[in-house]
């Protein structure tokens, strides 16, 4: 079987979030093996940070993304810590950009999260990839995820490594 065929896909819709507002995907992994999350940026026209909060969350149960858990390889920052996994652009992105993460499901609990809060006005959209699923997949509407977190309906920046 093709690898990409026997997958799912969750989205955010790319929007406008306001400075300091939060745009949030939660979608669950069940039986698949590998994700990829992509977030895409609109224009950041200052060379402030381009996010005040980017990160993958996990929780073993769907609940609110305020209760999950960071992970700490998938959580940027202006500097890497003990919290903080890697470091975000904080250039100016002509035209948008796109960070990417590579998360092996395994080691991870059931529903992972996105938290994305611009430092200012930007728009941001999501795609969430899951690969290698163990179930057959065989319509359009088995391979859609929902946005357990929604509320309403360029180039590669940085490649995040989720360990």
């Amino acid at each position: 079987m093709i690898e990409r065929l026997n997958g799912a896909v969750a989205s955010l819709r790319p929007a406008t979030v306001a400075t300091n507002a939060t745009a949030t995907l939660v979608f669950d992994t069940l039986n698949h093996e590998f994700a990829v999350v992509r977030v895409h940026t609109g224009t950041n026209a200052t060379t402030s940070a381009v996010f005040t909060t980017l990160k993958i969350t996990e929780h073993d149960t769907l609940t609110s993304i305020s209760s999950h858990s960071a992970i700490v390889s998938a959580t940027g920052g202006t500097e890497t810590s003990t919290s903080v996994g890697f470091v975000v652009p904080t250039t100016a992105i002509e035209g948008g950009g796109i960070i990417e993460f590579q998360i092996p499901l395994p080691a991870r609990k059931r529903y992972l999260g996105l938290s994305i809060t611009p430092a200012q006005s930007l728009v941001v959209g999501a795609i969430a990839d899951l690969f290698r699923s163990k179930w057959s997949l065989d319509t359009a509407a088995t391979r859609l995820l929902s946005n357990s977190g929604a509320t309403s309906d360029a180039s590669i920046n940085q490649i995040v490594s989720v360990t």
